[in-house]
Formats: C-alpha cells, structure tokens, sequence
C-alpha cells in the first residue's frame, strides 16, 4: 500500500516483528485442542496417543497408528465399564 504526502507516494514503514504476534496465535487452536483432548503425538511410530479419554467414571488411553493406508486402533488402558469401536466409512 503506497501513502500519498503531497505530491510524492511513500511506503510504509516496514517493522520486522510485525508477523510475529500472528504467527504466535496460529499455533493457539491447535494447542488448544491437544490440551482439552489429551492428544500426544509419536511421529518415530507414526502414532497419536488420545490420554484420559473420559465417560462418566471410566476412562481409556488410546493409541492410532498409521499401518500403510490404513488406521490401527490400540486400547492402551481401560478403567471402569467403557467399550471403544473403530468405525471406518
């Protein structure tokens, strides 16, 4: 954007920390929803780790891992009455 000044245009001022308070804020959904869901990420095995996954009293700790084209569901631990199905559509 160019800012006229009587008869000349001029440029803004350039500031090398604007960007940053946005690049900051990009990284705040997804920080937010590895908090509230418990999410862990295991990139060496290719795997996500859902933590303390809760249903009433019970609770489940559940790892997917990615099997070629395919999802792998494993039930790390289950407390209380909770049944888990992978449903693929």
């Amino acid at each position: 954007m160019w800012l006229p000044t009587g008869r000349e245009w001029r440029r803004p001022t350039l500031d090398p920390a604007a960007c940053s308070p946005q690049a900051w804020a990009a990284g705040a959904p997804h920080l937010l929803l590895q908090s509230v869901l418990g999410l862990q990420f295991d990139p060496d095995r290719h795997g996500i780790l859902l933590c303390n996954q809760r249903l009433g009293q019970s609770a489940v700790d559940l790892m997917l891992r990615r099997h070629g084209t395919g999802v792998a569901v494993q039930g790390l631990r289950n407390v209380g009455q909770i049944r888990v199905a992978a449903v693929y559509s």
